[in-house]
């Protein structure tokens, strides 16, 4: 009876403790507040080729959940056009608590080809959640890999993209000792990924070649590449230039060249300058010289003529750039000239200059003066004219009103006498009338100046609006040729005998080109006091053009 009675107090004490762990782990489970834990995650392949044949890969991961247990898991993924979705995986083996999900997935040459990657989701029994997204590359961060690569008929025909590029000095002197130069490049390629990037260089006594560059961050769908380059007092001196080239996993390259200076085409630095005993000393070379007009004549108002230099420099590259000028009477000076395209190494220079009635009419020279970043001086000088014999226009003719004043009228008593005019061509021609009084203009030989009275200046200004040119027709009968308000020209019987200034009554009006470069002519009023330029259009035709008034 006594062992009966310990037997039962035994029996009491085991559904005692039993209810005790039963009641401790509900209040446990009651109370889970975590995430569950991911420990590992795995990949069959990270490179699979589904040309020709279908493959699995498989998706392995362990998680541990030590309260509630974990209740589900999906495997989240991001394919190369930009699409997401997941799959839940299943449990192999282990327990809610700790265990290992399993998901076998078959690609074949149906899928996107290029680069995918994937995420884990979890949640246990109370709802918490563990994200390790594949948008932020979280597995890759917590040290697991997280993409797989596929190559089929439909891989990847894009270029990598270059997003940046930089360079940690853009000048050293490595006269006492070496210095790191350190070159970075972000690229991009979202379908099969960077493969390879190589920083090209090109010195400044032209060699060539490539160093290849690390990925230091990111991956080879996004992520930045470097290579540190130790330059000392050995290496030449002056600009390197530099270019990026890489190529993705599907052969598709991308060339950022540096002899095209693409690099800075597209908005990055691209060059280093270095200074040190075996630097710079050739001077800057011209290449070409420009003059926007080499003739004006400024009767209306202020002109802008624009002067172009092109230099290059292919060491130290150039430093500033002078135009210089002397004036017709003897005054000389410069002006600093502003790069307008390309680099110091080789670019286009411009000024631009007002000329205006205030300014000495004549014949200006000019020349340029550069220097590069070692001193190295050009001269090419306008005392000189040594633009002009290195083969550039080097000279502008500036015209300020200029006029013969005549007070009466201008008349022609012989039927084939008139105005000559002189084109850009150098052809001469003779303005007469025809005996209804029409305007004619007739091709002529250019007279000889004893043959014609010749106005050696730049215009004739007639100050009267009472016929002020008359012509003879053949018929003898004399027209007035005058202009309206509008700058009509017309012509009406003239009869007036009285106070004209009449020329040799057997020469012309010769215009002489060759004195004055600007397009000569003769200035008439109109009734209302306006003034007008009388010139040939390019159908050599007589026009009126308005003008000021001298």
């Amino acid at each position: 009876m006594f062992e009966n009675w310990i037997n039962i107090f035994k029996s009491k004490i085991n559904h005692i403790i039993i209810l005790i762990l039963v009641c401790s782990n509900y209040v446990l489970a009651q109370s889970d507040m975590s995430p569950p834990t991911l420990t590992k995650f795995t990949i069959s392949d990270i490179c699979i080729n589904t040309s020709s044949d279908i493959m699995d890969v498989t998706f392995s991961t362990e998680l541990s959940d030590n309260l509630s247990g974990v209740a589900d898991v999906f495997l989240g993924y991001l394919t190369p056009n930009g699409l997401s979705s997941s799959f839940e995986m299943q449990l192999v083996s282990g327990d809610s608590l700790n265990g290992s999900y399993e998901l076998v997935v078959t690609y074949d040459n149906s899928d996107v080809a290029g680069v995918y990657t994937y995420g884990i989701y979890a949640t246990d029994n109370f709802n918490n959640s563990l994200s390790v997204s594949m948008f932020g590359r979280e597995l890759l961060q917590a040290g697991f890999t997280d993409s797989l690569k596929i190559i089929n008929s439909n891989s990847d025909s894009i270029v990598p993209s270059l997003m940046d590029f930089e360079i940690s000095e853009t000048c050293i002197d490595v006269l006492n000792g070496s210095i790191d130069v350190v070159f970075t490049a972000t690229l991009t390629d979202s379908l099969s990924g960077v493969a390879d990037v190589f920083l090209g260089y090109l010195t400044p006594n032209g060699l060539s070649s490539s160093f290849e560059m690390q990925l230091v961050s990111g991956d080879s769908l996004n992520g930045s590449y470097e290579l540190i380059v130790p330059y000392d007092n050995s290496d030449v001196a002056g600009v390197y230039t530099y270019g990026i080239y890489a190529t993705d996993n599907f052969n598709n390259s991308l060339s950022v060249s540096m002899f095209g200076r693409e690099l800075l085409q597209a908005g990055f630095t691209d060059s280093l300058k270095i200074i040190n005993s075996n630097s710079d000393s050739i001077v800057p070379s011209l290449i070409d010289f420009e003059i926007s007009e080499t003739c004006i004549d400024v009767l209306n108002g202020s002109i802008d003529v624009v002067f172009t230099a092109t230099l290059t420099d292919s060491l130290s590259g150039v430093a500033d750039v002078f135009l210089g000028y002397l004036t017709p009477n003897g005054l000389s000076s410069s002006f600093e000239m502003q790069l307008v395209s390309g680099d110091s190494l080789n670019g286009s220079y411009e000024l631009i200059v007002p000329y205006d009635n205030s300014d000495v009419a004549g014949v200006y020279t000019y020349g340029i003066y550069a220097t590069d970043n070692f001193n190295n001086s050009l001269s090419v000088s306008m005392f000189g004219r040594e633009l002009l014999q290195a083969g550039f226009t080097d000279s502008v003719h500036s015209i300020s009103p200029n006029f013969e004043v005549f007070s009466g009228t201008i008349r022609f008593t012989s039927s084939n006498r008139g105005l000559i005019y002189e084109n850009d061509s150098g052809d001469c021609f003779r303005v007469t009338v025809d005996s209804n009084g029409n305007i004619e203009s007739k091709i002529t030989e250019c007279p000889l100046l004893n043959a014609a009275v010749t106005v050696e200046k730049s215009h004739v200004y007639i100050g009267t609006n009472n016929a002020p040119v008359v012509m003879t027709s053949q018929n003898g009968v004399s027209w007035k040729l005058e202009i309206d308000n509008l700058g009509n020209l017309m012509t009406l019987p003239y009869n007036n005998t009285g106070i004209d200034q009449t020329f040799v009554e057997d020469g012309d009006l010769y215009l002489d080109k060759s004195i004055n470069c600007s397009t000569n002519g003769v200035i008439i009023k109109s009734s209302d006091g306006s003034c007008w330029l009388l010139n040939l259009d390019l159908n050599s035709q007589l026009h009126g053009l308005s003008i000021n008034c001298p």
